[in-house]
This record gives C-alpha cells, sequence and structure tokens, in this order.
C-alpha cells in the first residue's frame, strides 16, 4: 500500500514532468496553465524574473524564437509534498538575437538545474540554474 506522501510526490513528479513536455514542444499556453496565476518564474543566469502567466509566456516565446530547437531535456527528478527539482540538459541552436547574444547559428548543449514549489497542483515558483559561461562558450567558439 502506497503511504500518502508518495502520492503527492507522484503527482508532483508528473507535474513536472508534463511542464518540461510542454517546454519543449513550445506550447506556451498549455505550459502556463500549469503555473498558478501569480507563480513566480526566475531564470538566474539571465537575471530574468517574469511574475504571471502573461510574462512567463513573453520569456518562453522569445526563448524558442531566438533558439530554435530549444530543449530542457530532464536528465532525472525528485518529488516530495513541496514540489521537486531536476536535472537537466538544455540544447538548441542559436538562431535569433538572444539576451546579450548576437544570433551566431552556432548549437549548444548544457547542463542546468530546477527548482519547482508546488501548492494545490499547480506551480507557484520554478527556478532555473546554468552556466552562462558554458553557454558563451559554445556559442562563440565555432
Amino acid at each position: 500500500m502506497s503511504q500518502p506522501g508518495n502520492a503527492t510526490a507522484n503527482s508532483h513528479r508528473a507535474l513536472i514532468q508534463q511542464a518540461f513536455a510542454l517546454q519543449n514542444a513550445h506550447e506556451a499556453d498549455a505550459l502556463a496553465a500549469l503555473h498558478a496565476p501569480d507563480s513566480v518564474f526566475q531564470d538566474i543566469p539571465l537575471q530574468a524574473f517574469p511574475n504571471g502567466h502573461e510574462e512567463m509566456k513573453t520569456l518562453w516565446r522569445d526563448t524558442w524564437a531566438s533558439l530554435s530547437n530549444f530543449t530542457m531535456d530532464p536528465d532525472f527528478i525528485i518529488a516530495d509534498e513541496t514540489g521537486g527539482a531536476a536535472s537537466f540538459t538544455m540544447s538548441g541552436t542559436h538562431t535569433g538575437d538572444f539576451p546579450g547574444y548576437p544570433a551566431t547559428g552556432n548549437t549548444f548543449s548544457l547542463k542546468g538545474a530546477s527548482v519547482i514549489r508546488i501548492v494545490d497542483g499547480k506551480i507557484v515558483e520554478w527556478i532555473d540554474y546554468w552556466s552562462t559561461g558554458d553557454l558563451e562558450q559554445q556559442l562563440q567558439a565555432r
């Protein structure tokens, strides 16, 4: 018999997996629907801190427009009653201007991590960490 905490952790893990899948499908509206209306997203390396659905959708769409075939593939996800965390591989092709980085046409692949808080089945906070140094090196090296 499963314990109540396990059911919550499993539902949180599934929600996080769904969020990564929607990110990779470039589905901004569906991705935003997984977040609470006042959810906070923080991309620490970019110093981007959109609040709420509309600002998050703008950030995601701008990212997808400048980094074609952009994906964030989870390497592993851990979850508990409060949310979860994931290690991911972020990759894409730099086909458009990205904040601070004029388009190069170069591909990139780098590791990162996300920390996610979930309340009542909705993401209330998502924080991404990854290395701008790794990105700069890959975009300029070719």
